[in-house]
């Protein structure tokens, strides 16, 4: 009797032991986890938000120009309008986009055209 009852104590150790170390090996498996570092992934992320951010310069700087001309555009219309309901009693849509476009082209080419449109 006394000799199963070390077998069930010992048998109840070595079970302890056998689920704390268990229990240890996961913890150091999930640190470890937390702690990896994907060096390839992090790399090849970094270089595609780099690509990524260089195309998306490459839209800004082709679009200003032409927001710089819608913009300058919407000005020089306004002003048109402004002396085509002042001097004309027909107010005619495609006779004032015809000067507008006039204006427009000269203030591209001379920049005292763009500064009479300023602001």
């Amino acid at each position: 009797m006394i000799i199963q009852w070390l077998k069930k104590i010992s048998n109840v150790q070595i079970d302890t032991v056998s689920v704390q170390k268990a229990a240890e090996q996961s913890e150091r498996q999930k640190r470890a986890d937390e702690n990896v570092v994907d060096l390839p992934h992090y790399v090849l992320t970094r270089e595609e938000a780099q690509r990524q951010q260089a195309s998306l310069r490459y839209l800004v700087e082709a679009g200003s120009p032409t927001m710089r001309r819608e913009k300058l555009k919407e000005r020089v219309r306004n002003k048109v309008w402004g002396v085509v309901r002042d001097s004309f009693a027909l107010e005619d849509a495609t006779m004032v986009e015809e000067i507008t476009e006039r204006i427009l082209d000269a203030a591209e080419m001379d920049p005292h055209y763009a500064k009479m449109f300023e602001g």
